[in-house]
């Protein structure tokens, strides 16, 4: 990859709002994104996954069983995390830092290439796809939702829905925190974001836990190359829904589930 290849538009660090730096030479504006991360994702992992879900919400209330039954706990982690790692640094962006969300990778960006990149990298990735599904750990996980096997209706609902998620997800890692880490540390923040971004692929079986690290950074690499998330989320969906397909396929078609 050459060295153009992680040119970006000219940014000046941002002005420090707050009564000073935090520490000498930590702007109050870098310092707040870091300590919103942080919260952000604890909170992910205790709110917005399946588990909470099946903890907490089902057993007060059963109607997203009746609404979409067995794909309910994928509709709360899917419109869980899109509102939090989303909505809440949209909101900071906005109106705290006051700054265009364009700023935060919330943009079409750079179309073409954007285009170009999400079709070489699924391209890329779909030989390894075709192998990890032959492999026990990967044709036994996914889809995560059991029922999403069942029938092509209740596929398309979960791949939908997983999309709202990567949506969410995405914007988190490369945009809000990718594009306003950079905005102080420029490019060094492709590894900043892709450190907890490979952390929470810990319990994934373990090729695609040590792939992370890898995707991790090629996607960040390509985040600022087209100055949005959004090809990053269609990337990540496709290899998703891919490999659910696939897993499908290979466990024998609708019905069978993993076990």
């Amino acid at each position: 990859m050459s060295a153009d290849s992680l040119k970006t538009s000219r940014h000046v660090p941002a002005p420090s709002r707050g009564p000073g730096p935090l520490l000498p030479g930590v702007p109050w504006s870098l310092a707040r994104t870091f300590v919103v991360a942080a919260l952000l994702l604890v909170m992910y992992r205790f709110t917005c996954l399946e588990r909470f879900y099946f903890d907490e919400i089902r057993p007060r209330w059963d109607g997203g069983e009746r609404l979409l039954p067995g794909l309910a706990a994928t509709a709360w982690k899917a419109l869980a995390t899109t509102t939090l790692l989303m909505g809440v640094p949209v909101a900071i962006v906005r109106f705290v830092d006051q700054i265009p969300l364009a700023q935060a990778g919330l943009a079409v960006g750079r179309a073409r290439v954007g285009i170009r990149f999400v079709t070489l990298f699924w391209a890329a990735m779909l030989p390894v796809l075709i192998g990890a599904s032959f492999l026990p750990a990967f044709r036994f996980k996914y889809p995560l939702a059991p029922a999403a096997a069942d029938s092509l209706t209740n596929l398309l609902v979960y791949e939908l829905l997983m999309l709202v998620y990567f949506f969410g997800w995405e914007f988190f890692f490369r945009g809000y925190f990718l594009f306003m880490v950079e905005r102080h540390i420029g490019h060094v923040a492709v590894f900043v974001q892709m450190v907890p971004f490979a952390l929470l692929h810990g319990n994934k079986p373990l090729p695609e836990a040590l792939g992370a690290v890898l995707v991790g950074i090629v996607l960040g690499v390509f985040a600022l190359r087209t100055r949005t998330f959004l090809y990053c989320t269609l990337v990540h969906f496709a290899v998703s829904a891919t490999m659910d397909i696939m897993a499908i396929v290979h466990r024998g078609g609708w019905g069978v589930h993993p076990g």
